[in-house]
Parts: structure tokens; C-alpha cells; sequence
């Protein structure tokens, strides 16, 4: 293992106190065409919000995963406020706890049982720098559905955030500022036929395509004439509800379905399609890794009880499935949702029901970490040309007295990404008159 793997590892929790000398010596084995560590410890993890208003309630999220899957029986809580360890049994996402009265600064520690051993837990990674690239506005975009980066909008010689949203009247593509995070354009909108956007992709030539969920068509600003022309026609191919969007290394332009999991390819140039893969279940995003394989999140089609919350990786030539990359729910998965490459060769998830952003080693998909803070209800993110990730996310705002969830705002988190050693959470309890 290269010395920069293996000090993410550590960084990111995969370490424990104790060594686990029942385990077989580190290396890899094959299952269903996938790359498994062995011999590594689990991964035990915890973060949350850094405040919470005196005697609220506070969540704390538990992730535990072992890469050679032994059961996580029990968590322990140590709030620091002076109550009870809190004994939990299985293996929760969150537990809660009621702190007393601020201000005060309480240190939150945790350790899991993994197949009958005790780890101390992390803190999960953060960006070196989180900010609030695009804070969320109530004149700003709602309903956001898809974020990429692309091509420079303003002349400033940076590329732009490109990010869909709004629906039906109001549904219109708009790109922020690289730099700043500001608003520069719309460049399509429900003038131009657009009604539920919802991928976005950029061809070899720079021009952009976006998904029109309720029309069933794939509509292409051209760069140079700034013309919003039709690319794929309804139905075309056998397309229903078309969803992600992304280019091929062979030119070809690949859409999900958002219903029934089918993956079509249609051709760069004449936009002729068929249908290239089939997925086991509802299509969230796809991606072209750099070895040329197509990787699919899944997650289950509303109101079918299925459980299904991986990444898929596919033939990127024949469409042909050729296994598991994610595992069910490894790192605490659930409902993924945007996919990305980053610059460190590894895969960055969102997920949407725990509000994060999971890391997975790029060749063997162990989980490495999650990354949080300020995400409020995650489901784009996109690394820009500084190597920085940029993570779209709704935020509720209040408008006419009335709660509204959905307003986008673009955090960014300064590489190079790294996890933390820490295993003590500080969460700082406010006073009412702080609140």
C-alpha cells in the first residue's frame, strides 16, 4: 500500500487501538469482479452540527462499516456533559441527546463493537476550508436538481458552476461565477421548451445538454449561437422521464431513464439512440471513470420496499455489468445520489437520506470517509478546475412565514480533502439569547 493511501486510512478512521491479529494478513480478494481489502480494520466514525440551542435536541451520526464484515453490535456515547454513557445496541445511523443549559463547550467521544473489539471513533473529514461559495437566498434557485462545472460564462477566463433547477414555468439552467459563486446567467430556461430539468452535460465541442424530465427530451444550448435546440425526442430509443446525463470517452452522449433503471447511449453527432444498460433499479447518476467503465448509483424506485443503495460498474463498451463497485449501504449509503471523480482518483457520493458526501478508494470501492459540515440536504457536487469541491445543496428559508426547503446554495470545500485524527467532537451549546 503506497504511504499516501495509508496515511488516508488513518486520517479517515480506518485505524483502531487495537490491533486485530485474528485477521489474515492485509491484501486484496476478488468477489463479483471487485477489488476487497482484506485484513484493514472497520471504519468508525461520527460527526454532527458544531451547535445546538441549550436543552434542544442534538443528533449525532454513527457510521461503522468493516471491510470484512463482521457485526457491529453496540455504540457507546460519552456526551461530555457529565450524564451516563449512553449504550446503544446494533448499529444506528444517529442517536440523539438533550444537552442542559449554555453557553458551554461539550466534547463528544464514541467508541463501536465490531465483531466483539471496541474502536475509538473519528471525526469524519472536512475540507480544509469550508465556505459558503453560494449562500442560499430566497430570490435564488429552487428546486435544484444537478450541478456540474464547465466551461467559462463571463469572460473571466475561470470555469463556472452550471446548476438545473425550478419546475415546470419557473425550470431554467443558471450558471454561477467560478471565482465568486455569483450569479452570471440563465442560459435555458422554460422559454426554450425546458420543464423539470434535470442532468446536465457538456460535449467534446463545449456545448451544453440538459435533461427535460416532463417533456421526455434532451434539449442542447449551442455555445456559439446560443441556441436551445431539441438533441433527443421524446420517446426516442425507448427514453421515458430521461434523467442523468453524461459523455462517453466515444463521443456518445449516455442518459438514464428515471424510471425502470434503463441506461441509453445516443450518438454524439446524429443523436440516434438505443439502449445500452439496464440497471436493477431507479438510475440516480452516471459517471465514466478515467479507465474507461461506467459507474451507475442506484437507489430503490419510490414505494417498492427494495433495498438498493450502491454504486454499479459496467462495461463502458458493451454495457455489460460487471459487478458491484459500492456495496449495499458501505459507509452508510442511503439514497446515493450525484457521482464525481476527484483529482485524488478516488469516488465521491452523495448521500441524500444522511445528508453527507461518502468517499471510496477509486480501485477498490473501501470506503474511506464522509465529508460534512454546512450540508443541510446534499444532491450535487462537482470538482472544479482548482481541484476544490463544490457541493449543491437546499437550504430552507423562511418566505412569507412560510417554510420553504428547497433554495440552492454551493458550498466548497478547499483541497486537498483530508480527514481528521481527531476522535473528540466539540459541540458548542448556546444559550437562548446566542440562539
Amino acid at each position: 500500500m503506497p504511504a499516501s493511501r495509508s496515511w488516508l486510512r488513518n486520517v479517515f478512521g480506518l485505524s483502531s487501538t487495537r490491533s486485530r491479529p485474528a485477521r489474515r494478513r492485509l491484501g486484496l480478494d476478488r468477489l463479483e469482479d471487485r477489488l476487497v481489502p482484506t485484513g484493514l480494520p472497520p471504519a468508525v466514525l461520527i460527526d454532527g452540527p458544531p451547535e445546538v440551542v441549550e436543552f434542544g435536541t442534538y443528533r449525532l451520526n454513527l457510521t461503522a462499516v468493516d471491510p470484512e464484515n463482521d457485526p457491529i453490535t453496540a455504540w457507546a456515547i460519552n456526551w461530555g456533559d457529565g450524564s451516563a454513557i449512553q449504550a446503544v445496541s446494533g448499529n444506528p445511523s444517529t442517536v440523539t441527546h438533550a444537552f442542559g443549559a449554555g453557553p458551554v463547550v461539550r466534547n463528544v467521544t464514541a467508541t463501536a463493537t465490531v465483531g466483539g473489539e471496541t474502536f475509538v471513533a473519528r471525526v469524519s473529514a472536512v475540507g480544509t476550508g469550508q465556505t459558503a461559495f453560494h449562500p442560499a437566498t430566497t430570490a435564488g434557485l429552487d428546486n435544484s436538481t444537478y450541478m456540474i462545472s464547465g466551461r467559462d460564462a463571463n469572460g473571466d477566463a475561470v470555469g463556472d458552476l452550471y446548476v438545473s433547477g425550478g419546475d415546470q414555468g419557473s425550470s431554467k439552467v443558471n450558471v454561477y461565477d467560478g471565482a465568486t459563486g455569483a450569479f452570471v446567467r440563465t442560459l435555458v430556461s422554460a422559454a426554450n421548451g425546458l420543464s423539470r430539468p434535470s442532468g446536465l452535460a457538456f460535449d467534446p465541442d463545449g456545448n451544453l445538454y440538459v435533461s427535460s424530465v416532463l417533456t421526455g427530451s434532451v434539449l442542447r444550448y449551442e455555445w456559439a449561437t446560443g441556441a436551445v435546440k431539441t438533441f433527443v425526442s421524446a420517446g426516442s430509443g425507448g427514453l421515458d422521464y430521461p434523467g442523468a446525463l453524461t459523455f462517453g470517452p466515444d463521443g456518445g452522449l449516455y442518459v438514464a431513464g428515471q424510471v425502470g433503471g434503463l441506461i441509453f447511449r445516443y450518438d454524439g453527432i446524429t443523436g440516434i439512440g438505443r439502449q445500452f444498460a439496464d440497471a436493477p433499479n431507479r438510475v440516480a447518476d452516471l459517471k465514466f471513470s478515467p479507465d474507461g467503465a461506467l459507474y451507475v448509483s442506484t437507489s430503490p424506485e419510490p414505494g417498492s420496499g427494495q433495498p438498493d443503495n450502491r454504486v454499479l460498474r459496467y462495461s463502458g463498451t458493451t454495457g455489460q455489468l460487471l459487478g458491484e463497485f459500492v456495496p449495499e449501504a458501505s459507509g452508510g449509503l442511503a439514497a446515493p445520489g450525484a457521482l464525481a471523480f476527484g483529482p485524488d482518483g478516488d469516488l465521491y457520493v452523495v448521500s441524500r437520506d444522511n445528508d453527507r458526501v461518502l468517499r471510496y478508494d477509486g480501485q477498490t470501492g473501501s470506503f474511506l470517509g464522509a465529508i460534512t459540515g454546512g450540508q443541510e440536504a446534499p444532491f450535487g457536487l462537482t470538482f472544479g478546475p482548482d481541484g476544490d469541491l463544490y457541493v449543491a445543496d437546499r437550504k430552507t428559508l423562511s418566505v412569507n412565514s412560510t417554510t420553504v426547503n428547497s433554495f440552492l446554495s454551493i458550498i466548497r470545500y478547499e483541497g486537498p480533502l483530508s480527514g481528521t485524527s481527531a476522535t473528540t467532537l466539540p459541540v458548542t451549546v448556546l444559550d437562548l439569547n446566542q440562539a
